[in-house]
């Protein structure tokens, strides 16, 4: 147990069937592998308690001599909050000692030196990690956890070059996600290569590639999609080493609705959205793919001006409109003071926001944990006053729960790219342990690229990595342009 720990006293885990049978799952595929060793992936939507059902596995090998040491991988926020408190808030737990290895590099090591059962570290610290272990044979751990692999998803990425090359030497290994491929099958690969080393997919990404994709887009894109006609054969070349559970079939979680508030632009902010969206089109249209990449700054501003403002080259931010935030206060005044959490892109979101709501409480990237913990404990108690908080989801989007208290109402102050980002921020209000109806509110601009945004997440798409194609389908249907 770490120092400084919760002293409230812990309940007892009792699991739901589906829980025993991916622990079982999980030992099947690792210290009951013939092989010694091996890998397997949860994929269970968010919700389902994914942490509670590793730690499980964790206290059963180590009660029975099989495993006693592990590193856990996480987003930052998840390492600080989440698994202390999933250890020390379940009697069953208890018996796992954690360490969490973060801060300066002498403080890190200090930690990993620790003789603990769990060594809890962020994603972005594994290079550093590499180095500290590239010439070890034999490293310290049984066992990795790597929460949220989805972080792994870019085979190129510095962390997961890092990654790859201490894995091996580590005999279990099990990766955890609720969306492992929101719309693009390929994401799977880096992330199962870490459970097998490519014996189910290819064992590097150009044989992956050569096998079951189609490159999308321009080659500067390195864009790579998997063909229609090998879907079925990645999903059955991966059936063994996953477990795929959605939360309908397994929890009763009521409904959830979503809301779309339509806004109508003022007229001086239509012209001067207007004038930002035919900039974007003339650079679609000029057929030079370098260029083409530079609607993607014309793209951010669109955005920005319909949420409400804009930043100039210098980044110095000016309002232009208020329609999205009267919206908004038009749904907190319909709630009548129930609590509601807002989603926000730019700071000058929610400086409007803040200027609209007095004692808007925000957590946003960079913050201290112990402050972020502050709010999300009198979030999750009733007792956060006012009950309103405005959040980049970037920096709440994984593993956090926020569903402990009476908070039903999302809204989203305008839309994001990422599918992924969209399910994960929603889940931190919508998973198990809610106790009624919850209501996503969308705030859309007419005739703005809101639309085409909203629309795309619908059909399940991530816009963020299929950026030129969205809009080049967009200046097509509005404005009848080939490009």
């Amino acid at each position: 147990m770490a120092a400084g720990a919760d002293t409230r006293a812990p309940k007892i885990w009792v699991p739901h069937q589906y829980q025993s049978t991916a622990v079982q799952f999980l030992h099947e595929r690792t210290a009951f592998n013939p092989a010694g060793k091996g890998g397997a992936g949860l994929f269970l939507d968010p919700g389902m308690g994914k942490s509670s059902i590793v730690l499980e596995y964790i206290r059963q090998l180590k009660e029975w001599g099989m495993a006693n040491r592990w590193l856990v991988v996480s987003p930052l926020r998840v390492m600080h909050n989440v698994w202390p408190d999933e250890i020390e808030g379940w009697q069953n737990f208890r018996c796992l000692s954690y360490s969490v290895v973060h801060g300066t590099p002498t403080v890190r090591k200090k930690k990993l030196a620790l003789p603990v059962s769990l060594h809890l570290i962020n994603r972005d610290a594994i290079t550093w990690l590499a180095r500290q272990y590239k010439d070890r044979k034999q490293l310290p751990w049984q066992g990795i956890i790597i929460d949220e692999s989805t972080s792994f998803k870019n085979w190129s990425a510095a962390r997961s070059k890092g990654l790859r090359k201490f894995i091996e030497r580590i005999p279990y290994r099990v990766i955890m996600t609720g969306t492992p491929a929101p719309k693009n099958l390929a994401d799977l690969f880096p992330q199962i290569w870490l459970l097998d080393e490519g014996e189910a997919l290819g064992e590097t990404i150009g044989e992956f590639r050569k096998r079951f994709c189609f490159q999308d887009g321009a080659r500067e894109e390195n864009n790579f999609k998997v063909r229609e006609d090998m879907k079925t054969a990645v999903h059955t070349a991966i059936q063994h080493l996953a477990l795929r559970l959605d939360h309908k079939d397994y929890l009763s979680i009521p409904p959830v609705t979503y809301h779309d508030v339509q806004i109508e632009l003022p007229p001086s902010a239509l012209r001067d959205y207007q004038a930002m969206e035919k900039e974007m089109f003339m650079i679609l249209a000029n057929g030079d793919e370098r260029a083409a990449l530079n609607a993607g700054a014309k793209y951010q501003a669109c955005k920005q001006i319909a949420n409400g403002g804009i930043y100039d080259e210098g980044h110095v931010a000016h309002d232009i409109h208020q329609a999205k935030t009267e919206a908004c206060l038009e749904i907190l005044e319909e709630l009548g003071g129930k609590p509601a959490l807002i989603g926000y892109q730019y700071e000058h979101d929610v400086d409007r926001l803040k200027r609209a709501i007095r004692g808007l409480h925000v957590i946003r990237g960079g913050m201290k944990e112990k402050d972020v913990s502050s709010i999300l404990d009198r979030w999750n108690t009733d007792t956060l006053d006012p009950p309103y908080l405005a959040v980049q989801p970037q920096a709440m989007s994984y593993g956090v729960n926020a569903q402990h208290g009476s908070c039903r109402d999302v809204i989203w102050y305008g839309p994001t790219d990422s599918l992924d980002l969209y399910i994960q921020f929603n889940a931190r209000i919508y998973r198990q342990g809610v106790g009624s109806a919850v209501r996503v509110h969308r705030l859309v601009c007419k005739d703005t690229i809101d639309e085409v945004i909203w629309a795309r997440t619908d059909e399940k798409e991530d816009v963020q990595s299929n950026l030129l194609q969205v809009l080049r389908d967009y200046a097509e249907a509005k404005m009848g342009m080939i490009v």
